[in-house]
């Protein structure tokens, strides 16, 4: 008897929307002494991608992509009265947008931390 095969899976097509799987760091701290922020992000169909925000006190800058389209590297800048909350960051290409997750936070009390 012969063994069946399984379907081969095709690749997914090197023009669709761009897809977010990880985004680090999530977080960052405002008022914080860095104010230039890495941020690597992991995912599919990032090549070529901008980054836009809407976020007032944010900007973006040094985007650069893998040509896999497997991740996309940014600074994020952190304006002077930034408030803590939820930042708008969205990955473009040709092909769609997808969020990508990312707040400023509260630094944490000192206050019986850091001894």
């Amino acid at each position: 008897s012969q063994a069946r095969k399984a379907p081969a899976r095709a690749p997914a097509p090197r023009t669709a929307a761009p897809v977010i799987h990880k985004v680090e760091p999530p977080n960052w701290w405002v008022p914080h002494s860095l104010r230039d922020v890495f941020v690597l992000v992991r995912g599919q169909h990032l090549a070529g991608a901008r980054v836009e925000t809407t976020t007032p006190g944010i900007e973006v800058a040094r985007v650069r992509s893998s040509p896999a389209g497997t991740w996309l590297m940014f600074d994020v800048v952190l304006g002077d009265g930034l408030t803590p909350g939820p930042v708008a960051l969205t990955a473009v290409t040709a092909r769609g947008r997808a969020p990508i997750p990312f707040t400023v936070q509260a630094p944490l009390d000192r206050a019986g931390r850091f001894q």
